[in-house]
């Protein structure tokens, strides 16, 4: 059968997965067969540093000194309710067998609904929000900056990894994009930049919440504060390679709404 190819390959961050190995995540890019560049973009891999880094051990050397490593950071809400959404239109999408608990309630005739952006904030960082003890696989979550990049930072060569800001990309796409050409030491043709990208999540089929209620907004982004601090701390204290911005910009809470919106589908 034809193997489909995907830029999310899953392979560091599902266990069944990454048990076979080596060879197995070889094979995922056999059609890249004398490319100059193969790129994994799955997002969960940000989670993983530990497990690219012994694969790539696995590896060779060459393979491991070679590897470019792009973070692309947004600010925490943003990026929360970024997430909600996506699983929001899950929820509502009759065909879609997973449903992520934190964003979907269940009757007891077995309808789902979506749980509002508070309710899902609340179930999944209330901990975090009203300062009590964390347990710790909520703080195993790609929100979690600063640890992340800590963990990064020790396994791979700070000049290997290329922070950037998703707010850079949103408002100068082509400065974006010329920071990972740079970053790669690949050549493009000019006009692929000032043509820039395609979107292709933009759930067409569902209305988006697009602000986040304001108390909730800034439960949420005080509670990952001190994160945030150890991110921009460790950006400063470990000097990345030549295009990062420098400083790198500290993130900015994005408009927000007194009234609750909840997500519906567009029929």
């Amino acid at each position: 059968s034809k193997k489909i190819e995907q830029k999310e390959v899953h392979f560091f961050d599902a266990d069944a997965n990454y048990l076979r190995g080596l060879q197995y995540y070889s094979t995922s890019f056999a059609h890249c067969k004398n490319k100059t560049l193969i790129t994994d973009a799955t997002p969960n891999t940000f989670l993983e540093p530990h497990r690219v880094a012994e694969t790539y051990d696995q590896a060779s050397l060459d393979q491991k000194k070679n590897l470019r490593i792009v973070i692309v950071v947004r600010e925490i809400v943003a990026r929360e309710l970024s997430w909600y959404n996506h699983m929001a239109l899950k929820c509502l999408d009759p065909n879609e067998d997973a449903k992520e608990t934190n964003v979907c309630k269940q009757d007891k005739n077995g309808t789902f609904s979506v749980s509002s952006f508070t309710e899902y904030s609340d179930d999944r960082y209330g901990d975090v929000m009203d300062d009590n003890l964390v347990p710790s696989y909520k703080k195993y979550s790609p929100s979690f900056y600063g640890d992340r990049i800590e963990e990064w930072f020790h396994y791979f060569d700070r000049k290997q990894i290329l922070v950037l800001s998703y707010d850079e990309m949103k408002q100068n796409e082509q400065k974006f994009l010329q920071r990972i050409v740079s970053f790669m030491e690949i050549n493009v043709d000019q006009s692929l930049i000032h043509g820039g990208t395609m979107r292709e999540n933009a759930l067409g089929t569902m209305s988006k919440v697009t602000s986040p209620q304001c108390d909730t907004q800034k439960r949420l982004s005080d509670a990952f504060n001190f994160s945030n601090e150890k991110f921009y701390r460790l950006l400063e204290q470990h000097m990345g390679p030549d295009m990062e911005q420098r400083p790198f910009p500290h993130f900015k809470l994005s408009n927000c709404t007194k009234v609750e919106m909840i997500p519906k589908l567009n029929i």
